[in-house]
């Protein structure tokens, strides 16, 4: 808390005039939130004012996103004066420890509701503290809107930005709300904050994140076991693609060998499947959405499982959908969201996904190995 101490002349430029605060209800009340790139927990999947920095920054070098010298907003600071006061201060806008978003609350007995407005940008050098300026948030809307948080195993896949603030999934500390800072005693701020968002109160701007893993794995080929399902998809490929050449090479073939010359068997030497896990009080629901095939170890391009619909693969009566929906092979676990898994550690991530909250995946798996 002492850099949040230390900055604090920084950022006590919200607003000069605020409306008079009651104890239990008020309406679009300035507060001011800290967000520190230190103190954000694995669990919640992203450090977000990380993540935030860096999409900002590069809308600003590519003069997407104006960059203002306060909330106030008098004077624009360019790409090339940002690169300026960087170098002047021997410091880097991307390593930004501190982020304050500009916010208004709104609250009375039952409900309570709060309005993103801006963020605005500290950083410490060896010089000092260094303001690099402030967002218009409606300005980064559209951006937040289409670009999606990249998050680790532990969150939620296919957030966007604007989610991701309006979600509240991130640590974040009240150090002004209207008139009143809480420079020195941070208590007050605890209470006003606690009291809004309570679960007592219905929140009515926070955004509800469901449970999403998007999951990558392999499937393994059980070459003993002819009968085995694995076994019988790797051969069902080959048989498809050597019959029907001319999708190997449509579907990125063509990358590696010519069409008029490649003669040579084609074998499937390794299936990678992509997926969307979701989960809710009555349990888990897998949905396939691609397959990457690897022919004469050679990556294809992925196909949708759509267009595999269309080659009638089977095994038994089954459709290729429902096989994979049932899993009854062995598989390895090599990427959940953004993140790149150990593949020896398979069976525990596997049963964390399965057996474990969401939200504590890489808690699940350290526990397991120091146990």
């Amino acid at each position: 808390m002492s850099l949040l101490r230390a900055i604090f002349p920084f950022i006590c430029i919200f607003f000069s005039i605020s409306p008079k605060v009651q104890a239990k209800s008020y309406t679009e009340v300035p507060a001011l939130v800290y967000l520190s790139t230190e103190n954000q927990l694995d669990t919640f999947g992203w450090n977000l004012p990380v993540q935030i920095t860096e999409l900002v920054y590069s809308l600003i070098m590519q003069d997407r996103l104006f960059l203002w010298d306060s909330p106030k907003k008098n004077i624009r600071i360019s790409a090339e004066s940002l690169m300026q006061i960087e170098q002047n201060t021997n410091s880097s806008f991307i390593q930004t420890k501190s982020i304050f978003f500009n916010e208004l609350w709104t609250s009375s007995r039952r409900k309570t509701s709060f309005v993103v407005l801006g963020i605005s940008f500290i950083n410490q050098s060896n010089k000092g503290k260094i303001s690099y300026g402030y967002i218009d948030f409606k300005d980064v809307l559209p951006f937040f809107l289409k670009e999606n948080v990249k998050c680790n195993e532990n969150g939620s896949a296919f957030v966007n930005f604007a989610e991701a603030i309006y979600s509240r999934r991130y640590e974040y500390t009240l150090v002004q709300f209207g008139n009143k800072t809480f420079k020195e005693d941070l208590l007050e701020a605890k209470i006003i904050k606690e009291k809004a968002f309570t679960n007592e109160k219905k929140q009515v701007s926070l955004t509800s994140i469901s449970p999403t893993k998007h999951i990558f794995y392999s499937i393994n080929n059980n070459l003993e076991d002819t009968l085995s399902i694995g076994f019988r998809m790797f051969a069902g490929l080959e048989k498809i693609f050597n019959n029907n050449r001319e999708l190997f090479f449509e579907k990125g073939g063509s990358r590696y060998f010519d069409f008029k010359t490649y003669k040579s068997e084609l074998v499937v030497t390794r299936i990678e499947i992509e997926e969307v896990w979701q989960k809710n009080s009555k349990g888990i629901y897998m949905n396939p959405l691609s397959v990457t095939l690897y022919i004469n170890n050679k990556k294809l391009d992925p196909i949708p499982i759509a267009t595999l619909r269309t080659l009638n693969f089977n095994i038994g009566l089954k459709p290729l959908e429902d096989i994979l929906l049932e899993k009854q092979y062995t598989y390895t676990l090599y990427k959940i969201n953004k993140s790149i898994i150990d593949v020896s550690l398979t069976d525990i991530y596997d049963k964390a996904l399965r057996e474990y909250s969401w939200s504590q995946i890489s808690r699940y798996v350290r526990f397991s190995l120091n146990n």
